[in-house]
């Protein structure tokens, strides 16, 4: 089946449409489970030096990065893969004349009507962001400010995880700035857990750790049964 007749069927929640998609974008799933297993790799693996300031996100340290970088290698392929073979920019066929709603008018403005492909991004920017590449992970960010401008949860999930990787960048200034664009915005309730660790990083990093506290509080809240909070990042399934 075709890319756009499974993207017309799965609108009308069609079980072919379903059964398809199952099938299509094994790629992805497959990437998933790469990138899970490379952040298991980092939690059960990585070795706190107490001798120094201990830092928020294990993949601070040089060493925690290397671990598991063959299994994001591999999630980065499959996203790569996934992308290059079912990213759908042609708009849906509608009817000649039609007037359009407000929300038909919103779904027609969009540049990608791959409705599973916002996943398949996050995987990507999320495999470069765990393995250290920080500066790749903030441009497959930035890219997808662009491609998903009219998806506020989509958008503002991107931001808070660009925001992470200028905290790990050491911009803080442009980390608090995204921060705060989002803030305006409204943050999504999916998105509390994502949300409390960039802000603790940031705070963190700015040394300013009474205020820190609060959002670790959430986190920890939030994800109770994790070893390390580094995991959330299997959030983009």
């Amino acid at each position: 089946m075709q890319d756009d007749k499974i993207v017309e069927l799965y609108f009308a929640r069609d079980e072919q449409a379903i059964a398809a998609t199952s099938a299509k974008y094994n790629t992805y799933h497959n990437g998933k489970t790469a990138f899970i297993t490379g952040s298991l790799a980092q939690i059960n693996n990585h070795v706190d030096n107490y001798l120094q300031p201990i830092p928020l996100l294990i993949n601070s340290k040089k060493t925690t990065q290397n671990l598991g970088a063959s299994s994001f290698n591999t999630a980065i392929e499959k996203a790569q893969k996934a992308i290059k073979n079912h990213s759908i920019k042609k708009k849906p066929k509608r009817s000649p004349g039609q007037k359009m709603s407000e929300k038909e008018k919103l779904f027609y403005s969009q540049k990608e009507f791959n409705p599973f492909m916002h996943k398949v991004w996050m995987m990507l920017g999320n495999s470069y962001f765990q393995k250290g590449e920080f500066m790749e992970a903030a441009g497959t960010y930035i890219y997808m400010e662009r491609l998903y401008a009219t998806n506020p949860t989509v958008l503002a999930e991107t931001r808070i995880r660009l925001s992470l990787c200028y905290s790990q960048l050491d911009w803080l200034y442009e980390a608090e700035e995204l921060l705060s664009r989002v803030k305006r915005d409204s943050v999504p309730g999916t998105l509390k857990h994502i949300w409390a660790t960039a802000n603790a990083n940031l705070l963190y990093k700015q040394e300013r750790y009474e205020e820190a506290i609060p959002h670790i509080e959430t986190m920890l809240k939030q994800e109770p049964k994790r070893h390390e909070n580094t995991i959330f990042w299997d959030n983009c399934t």
